[in-house]
């Protein structure tokens, strides 16, 4: 004896070959989030090292900078601001430093602080380099 009525209404869950649309759904949906979240981390990897490489151009252009101003033969009185050929603006501050430490000795110790600027996009950057010369005193 033949039961068909129970059987027949559950018989296509035994013979299934495919995806359900709901299975498809979900397995769509959970490769679209990896892959947005995969994106999002390329992407920042991308921006932060777009960001690496204008500090490095603009280190490189600061330390030239800085070794004109401490080269130049009349350290103290050099130009302190300006810019680069290629839109870096920078400005320079030398103060006398460490007077009481240096009273005694026949040298003098400048402290120079440069600060760079550039655009990078819509903002500007900017970063600073500081360092110290010793001149001879004059007498």
């Amino acid at each position: 004896m033949k039961c068909t009525g129970m059987n027949k209404d559950l018989s296509y869950l035994k013979d299934r070959n495919g995806f359900t649309l709901l299975e498809i759904l979900v397995a769509f949906s959970l490769i679209s989030i990896v892959l947005v979240v995969v994106m999002q981390i390329f992407s920042a990897g991308l921006r932060s090292l777009s960001a690496s490489d204008g500090y490095v151009n603009a280190s490189a252009r600061a330390e030239a900078v800085m070794r004109n101003i401490l080269e130049d033969d009349d350290f103290p009185k050099v130009p302190l601001s300006g810019s680069t050929l290629d839109g870096y603006r920078f400005n320079a501050v030398i103060t006398k430093g460490y007077e009481e430490r240096t009273q005694a000795l026949t040298v003098d110790l400048y402290q120079v602080k440069m600060t760079i600027y550039w655009n990078e996009g819509v903002r500007e950057r900017s970063m600073s380099l500081e360092t110290l010369k010793m001149t001879e005193k004059k007498i």
